[in-house]
């Protein structure tokens, strides 16, 4: 599976040092704080990746992007798209708007009946309308059985008959995303440098 990611120009310098890159998490914040949905990824990348460290992942796009307009999404400096390539079992891919609704700390419904459903139980429940709470206050304030039941959801990731595309009305993509736990140099197939124009940063 040939695979592309957008990084820094440092992450490219490191596989050239080391022969590998791997995920600083205090370059991905300050504080180097990992949230609730990344730490569930990587315990379930543990049983899914070969010899899995259990290491930050790298994300990366299935399908090649265009640098013509990733330039504007990044900060101004030195950036890379590195292609690469590698094997099937240290990659795992899933849908985007899949992921999407986890990293949101949302329940993951596959298709309108099931997300109604699952939010007139929960309103019944807390007295409180589900699409009105944010994932913090979730966390914080839902008895554990809630919790548990939002993570099980989250399993869906994974399933093969999982809808390539959002039943949310509107939604037309259906690209998807992959994460590797490293960035090997053997796996490298070409690497383009180019400049970021984004100036909000």
């Amino acid at each position: 599976m040939k695979l592309w990611t957008v990084q820094p120009i440092s992450v490219w310098h490191q596989i050239e040092a080391d022969g590998r890159a791997l995920v600083d998490r205090f370059q991905v914040n300050d504080s180097g704080h990992v949230c609730e949905s990344y730490r569930w990824l990587i315990y379930q990348l543990s049983y899914r990746i070969k010899d899995s460290k259990g290491w930050h992942p790298w994300f990366a796009y299935c399908a090649k992007p265009d640098l013509r307009r990733k330039q504007y999404d990044r900060p101004q400096g030195k950036h890379v798209m590195i292609e690469f390539e590698p094997p099937e079992d240290e990659v795992v891919s899933f849908s985007t708007w899949a992921w999407c609704k986890i990293y949101s700390g949302h329940y993951l419904s596959v298709s309108r009946a099931d997300e109604l459903a699952w939010q007139t139980r929960f309103r019944q429940s807390t007295g409180v309308a589900y699409e009105d709470m944010y994932f913090h206050e979730i966390v914080t304030g839902l008895p554990q059985t809630w919790q548990v039941e939002i993570e099980a959801s989250w399993l869906r990731l994974f399933q093969p008959d999982l809808p390539a595309r959002s039943w949310e009305y509107g939604a037309k993509s259906v690209t998807r995303e992959a994460v590797v736990e490293q960035l090997h140099s053997d796996w490298i197939k070409d690497v383009k440098i180019f400049q970021g124009r984004c100036a909000k940063y």
